[in-house]
């Protein structure tokens, strides 16, 4: 078995660097497009089973690759993987954080490793490597 794991398309609380969080927020023109992307390099492998985060943008990007694929696989929704609610942070830039609540940057180490983890995924990837990430 192989598990393969995917982040979301594109938002537009992404396209500005924001954090999410829990907000759920539909994936935007950028985003659909993305996910397509992802099925054309997924279409090497089967796909047996698709399981998504409720907010949109993940149901939206697992519905995109599920319609896809081949075999059209199964996917469930599954409230335990939900994202992280980021409180009064979701909606801010990580300056915007670091500026208003610089106790709370400080302790989740708001050093060189607080920053975008989506840096770069997918707009800068190639077609050759629609996986590069960082």
């Amino acid at each position: 078995m192989k598990l393969i794991l995917v982040r979301h398309g594109e938002t537009d609380l992404t396209r500005e660097a924001r954090l999410q969080g829990s907000t759920d927020l539909p994936l935007n023109q950028v985003g659909m497009t993305q996910a397509r992307v992802l099925t054309e390099a997924l279409r090497q492998g089967s796909i047996d089973f698709l399981v998504s985060s409720p907010l949109l943008r993940a149901a939206e990007t697992a519905q995109i690759i599920a319609f896809a694929a081949p075999a059209h696989p199964a996917l469930r929704i599954e409230p335990l993987i939900k994202e992280v609610g980021l409180g009064a942070w979701e909606g801010l830039t990580l300056d915007e954080v670091r500026r208003k609540y610089p106790r709370g940057a400080r302790a989740l180490g708001g050093g060189s490793h607080f920053r975008r983890p989506w840096r770069g995924a997918l707009r800068t990837g190639s077609q050759k490597n629609p996986f590069r990430c960082f």
